[in-house]
C-alpha cells in the first residue's frame, strides 16, 4: 500500500543521502526522521527507535546537546523509550536534562522543517 511505497522511497532516499552527504548532514537527518516517523505511525516502533537514536546523535553532533532541536528530538525519543528501557530513558533524561515525567513529544523539530 501507500505506507509501503513511502517506506521504500524514504529508505532509498536515506541511503542516497548518507552516501552523498554523510550521516550527520541536515538533509540526511531530515530523511532519517521522516522514515522513523513513518515506521512509528505504521506501528513498527522497534524499527523506528534506532533511526530516532541516529537522528538524535546527528543533531547532537551538529547542534550540541543543549540546542532546542536536539532537545526536541531527545524528548521524542524518550517518549518511545520510556515503556521499553528504563535505563536508557534515565540516561536520556540525565544527558539532556529532561524531566522525570518526560514530556509530550514536541512538534516542529529541526528535521521536520528541512526540505527533502
Amino acid at each position: 500500500g501507500k505506507l509501503g511505497e513511502a517506506e521504500l522511497l524514504f529508505t532509498r532516499a536515506l541511503e542516497g543521502r548518507e552516501k552523498q552527504l554523510g550521516s550527520s548532514h541536515p538533509r540526511t537527518l531530515a530523511t532519517m526522521y521522516r522514515l522513523a516517523t513513518l515506521l512509528r505511525q505504521a506501528g513498527r516502533v522497534e524499527e523506528a527507535i534506532p533511526l530516532f537514536r541516529r537522528e538524535l546523535e546527528g543533531l547532537a553532533l551538529q547542534l550540541g546537546d543543549e540546542d532546542e532541536e536536539t532537545l526536541c528530538s531527545a524528548s521524542n525519543l524518550l517518549e518511545l523509550i520510556k515503556p521499553r528501557d528504563a535505563e536508557e530513558a534515565r540516561q536520556l533524561r540525565t544527558r539532556f536534562g529532561l524531566s522525570v515525567q518526560g514530556s509530550t513529544p514536541l512538534l516542529g523539530c529541526f528535521a521536520q522543517c528541512l526540505v527533502m
